[in-house]
C-alpha cells in the first residue's frame, strides 16, 4: 500500500475510532452533562454486565481518566 493509501486507511480508521468511542461516552453520559457520574457508571454495569458494583468501585472506575 502506498504513503497515501496507508494515511488514507489510517484516517478512517481513526474517524471510525472517534465515532464508536462517542457513542459509548452519549449512552453512558444519561444525564447529558459532559460526564460520566460513578452512578451512570454503575448503572450501566448492572444493566449490560448483569452485574451489580459497589458504588466504591464504581466511583474508583469513574476516576480513572488515563
Amino acid at each position: 500500500m502506498s504513503n497515501g493509501g496507508n494515511r488514507r486507511l489510517a484516517t478512517r480508521i481513526k474517524s471510525s475510532v472517534q465515532q464508536a468511542a462517542s457513542s459509548v461516552f452519549a449512552a453512558l453520559d444519561k444525564d447529558n452533562d459532559g460526564k460520566v457520574s460513578a452512578f451512570e457508571l454503575r448503572g450501566c454495569m448492572v444493566v449490560e454486565l448483569g452485574e451489580d458494583v459497589f458504588e466504591e468501585a464504581a466511583a474508583i472506575l469513574g476516576k480513572a481518566k488515563g
